[in-house]
This record gives structure tokens, sequence and C-alpha cells, in this order.
């Protein structure tokens, strides 16, 4: 991160996926070509080898849904700008994805005025008529939880059984006792 930082931020100057890739072999000595065509690159979840990884040194990765409904359950995030709640972040092939933009100002979940949370008039639905207002028109979408579950979120937590081998590459890998 360093590294980019300099040769890219600090300069404010662009930078593309080969420099990325470049930086990488340069730093590391490999330019690791299988994780960028299958985790970058491809759609192979990273969540997938991340839980392998930790498995060796005796801990799992732990997902969990986001607190707020209107992430977990549509797809998109919210914030007060300028005393309106707007879309701040929608995950890509999300429910949210197929009708709404960032900035889209959010007015009323069945016609029910959002003021400064709309978790509670979404806390017991699966289908909302959700009214939003984009570029001086009003537009009401209907979005429906299809089940899947988005902006997920992730901690690391210690095996309760690990092996002595697990707990041995832990120690090897941190230099700290388990």
């Amino acid at each position: 991160m360093r590294c980019m930082w300099e040769r890219f931020g600090k300069v404010s100057k662009g930078y593309t996926l080969d420099d990325l890739k470049e930086l990488v072999g340069e730093l590391s000595g490999n330019r690791l070509p299988d994780y960028f065509e299958q985790f970058v690159e491809g759609k192979v979840p990273l969540e997938t080898k991340i839980q392998e990884l930790l498995n060796t040194v005796g801990y799992l990765l732990k997902e969990s849904g986001s607190a707020f409904i209107s992430e977990r359950k549509f797809g998109f995030k919210t914030a007060i700008s300028d005393n309106k709640m707007v879309v701040s972040a929608i995950e890509p092939g999300s429910v949210a994805a197929a009708c709404l933009r960032l900035h889209d100002e959010i007015v009323a979940v069945d016609q029910r005025k959002v003021t400064d949370s709309i978790d509670e008039l979404l806390a017991t639905q699966d289908a909302v008529h959700l009214t939003i207002f984009r570029q001086h028109y009003l537009h009401t979408f209907h979005l429906v939880n299809d089940g899947r579950s988005f902006f997920k979120q992730y901690t690391i937590e210690q095996k309760d059984n690990a092996s002595t081998e697990e707990k041995e590459n832990f120690t090897q890998w941190l230099q700290c006792s388990w």
C-alpha cells in the first residue's frame, strides 16, 4: 500500500490493473497470475480461499449479515446528505442494483415518508415500494427480497478445536504464541 501511495496517490496519478500487477511482481518476485485471474478478473469467491488458508492456522472466517435491513435484504446503503436520505452504496447484482442509483433521494417506503431511519419502515417487509427522487423526477420501484443477503460482514475467529499442527502453523506464521 505504501508503494502504491508513493507511486500513484501522492502524485495524483491514476493506475491500471497492469500497474498493480507489475508492483506486486516487483515486491514479491511473483506477479501472482492465478490470484489475479481467479479473484480479481474472475468470479471465484475470495472467501473460499481465505477460509481454506485460515483453517491451516486454526482460525475460521465467520460470515454474518449487515445490521441494517436496507443493506442486508435489498443491497443498498444510505446516508444523510443535506438533510435528505440518499443512496450511498449499492452492491452489484443486488435487488437494488436493478433500479437504484447512487445519490437517489429516498422519499418514501410504501407511501410512508422516510425521515431519519429507513430500517424502521423496512423492518417486517420482504417486498416494498420505494419512492425516490432522481434528477427532478419521482420514481417508484418495487423491491423484493429474493432470499440473498448483501453487504455481508466477516470476522475471523479462533477455532475451539484447533489441532496441534494448526497451532504450530499459527505460531510459525505470526511469530507469537497461540
